[in-house]
């Protein structure tokens, strides 16, 4: 993932952190949040890296880590953004001051809603 990104200040993995049950077994939580990680990132096609963490002190929780690019057919990275130029009411492009073409920088995956966590 290191080596897809251009610029030193790239997010190259996003980190989510989830409470897992303290009524469950460590074996328990950890096919849970395995089954969760699996529909909800990996058959979205993300590569999901967690680890859980259980020191007896009541707060069971998982670790995830998310890759940020999607890959395509041939093993490559995708892009994580595309741009979609802003069009007027007749479907033509907008222009601003400069000349140049409003436009839209958005998810090339969807992975970027904050609602891919939610099952």
């Amino acid at each position: 993932m290191d080596a897809a990104e251009k610029k030193a200040t790239a997010q190259t993995a996003r980190r989510i952190i989830i409470a897992l049950p303290k009524e469950l077994t460590r074996e328990q939580n950890i096919e849970l949040i395995r089954n969760y990680c699996q529909t909800s990132f990996v058959d979205r096609g993300m590569i999901a890296d967690f680890a859980v963490h259980d020191d007896s002190d009541g707060n069971p929780h998982a670790h995830v880590l998310l890759t940020m690019r999607s890959l395509n057919e041939q093993g490559q990275w995708n892009p994580k953004t595309r741009t979609e130029f802003i069009l007027d009411k007749n479907g033509e492009r907008i222009r601003t001051a400069n000349g140049k073409y409003k436009r839209l920088c958005v998810s090339w995956d969807g992975w970027n809603d904050p609602r891919s966590c939610e099952t």
